[in-house]
């Protein structure tokens, strides 16, 4: 089930990125503009999905959390996230 969730958020995420890409928002000032800019520094995907992309603001949450004594320690990846989720990070890697 984590997979198949997984590949929704990418497939709806994709979908809406393309849309933006056809059509900035009318109401966005220089939107084709801010569009560019957002592409040369972050690339074509500003909001990757995925564990090891993310690996550094899993890290820092989880600091901000034991720092703020909501958790006790930081946890592995492994206890986080499905199984599944990780073999399949493993595989595309």
């Amino acid at each position: 089930m984590a997979i198949s969730l997984m590949e929704a958020f990418e497939e709806s995420k994709r979908i809406a990125l393309a849309r933006l890409r056809q059509m900035p928002p009318t109401l966005m000032v220089f939107g084709e503009q801010y569009l560019r800019e957002l592409d040369a520094i972050f690339g074509p995907d500003p909001f990757p999905y995925g564990i090891k992309v993310n690996a550094t603001a899993f890290d820092m949450a989880q600091t901000f959390s034991v720092q703020q004594e909501l958790t006790e320690r930081k946890q592995p990846l492994d206890e986080i996230f499905p199984r599944e989720i990780m073999y399949r990070e493993e595989r595309l890697s």
